[in-house]
Order: C-alpha cells, then structure tokens, then sequence
C-alpha cells in the first residue's frame, strides 16, 4: 500500500513538473514575442538624419526650387527660417542617453507640410521618418507655438467697430 501511495505521488510530481516546465515556457514564449514586438525605435526611422525629407528633400528644394518650397510649406525660406528662430526655444527637447531629440526643424516643417497639404498621418510618417505617436505629441505643441511666436501679428477676433474702422482706411 505504501509502496502504490509512493508511485501515486510520483507520477503526480512528474506531471504537475511536467506541467510547470510547459506552463513556464510557453510564458517565457510570451514575453520574447512582447519584447519582438516593443522596439524603442524602428530601424527606418531611426535613418531619419540620412534619409528623412527634412534633411533631403526639403533641403533639396530649398536650394533649386524656391517656389516648389513656397508650394511644399506655404511660406519662403527666409520665413521659415525666422519662425523657426522665433519658437526653437520651446519646441526643441534635450537629447538623453538613449536617443537624440526631434530638432526644432524637423517638427516645425512636418507640421507646416500637414497644414499645408492635409496628408495623412502616416503619410507625415513615412516622409519626415517620425513615429505616429511622436508627431502626435508634438503637433499640438509645435501649433501653439507657432501661435505665441506670430501672436503679435495674428488678429483673431474682430468686432464690428474693428471692421468699419478698416474699411475708412481703404475709403479714405
């Protein structure tokens, strides 16, 4: 009896560690797929400074097609550059010890493109080589300092008085 009571628990140690063992690698199976698929940043985009519009194509424009320029971001150069003079300070975020911050540059004219054409996010993707959930989080941001930067020349709200005082101007 005692010796049927000893094989009992063997065999029922033998599968619950055979159990464990499966359970315990399929987990393991598990977690390497997750880490597979989180990566910090994807190898194409991770070319942004060599292949990235704001670094090629853009520039490229820039220097042999100025009003291809004017077309693409809907302003000269020269006033892209003075915006970007103008909002760099609270746009640009340090570089860490893991990755290199967007520039200034390339946030400002990605979002000037997509107001500019109203292309699609992933299209804003692939060309200026920036990841979704970064344009995303800047975009916003880059909006609101374009708006404080040119605050001083944009008039939002106009009232009735405004209006007739500009039309004296041009009748006068």
């Amino acid at each position: 009896m005692n010796k049927m009571k000893r094989e009992q628990r063997k065999r029922i140690n033998t599968i619950i560690n055979l159990i464990t063992k499966t359970i315990s690698e399929e987990v393991e199976e598990e977690i390497n797929e997750i880490k597979k698929k989180k990566m910090w940043v994807r190898k194409w985009i991770n070319r942004r400074h060599e292949l990235g519009a704001s670094n090629g194509l853009i520039m490229e424009i820039a220097l042999e097609d100025p009003k291809e320029y004017f077309a693409t971001l809907r302003m000269t150069e020269s006033c892209f550059n003075f915006l970007l003079m103008k909002m760099q300070s609270s746009i640009q975020r340090k570089d860490t010890q893991l990755r290199s911050a967007i520039p200034a540059r390339t946030k400002l004219q990605a979002v000037l493109y997509l107001l500019a054409t109203g292309c699609s996010l992933r299209t804003l993707t692939h060309l200026f080589r920036l990841g979704k959930s970064s344009i995303s989080e800047f975009l916003v941001d880059v909006c609101e300092a374009i708006y404080k930067s040119l605050e001083a020349y944009i008039q939002v709200r106009v009232n009735k008085l405004q209006i007739f005082r500009g039309k004296n101007i041009f009748i006068n």
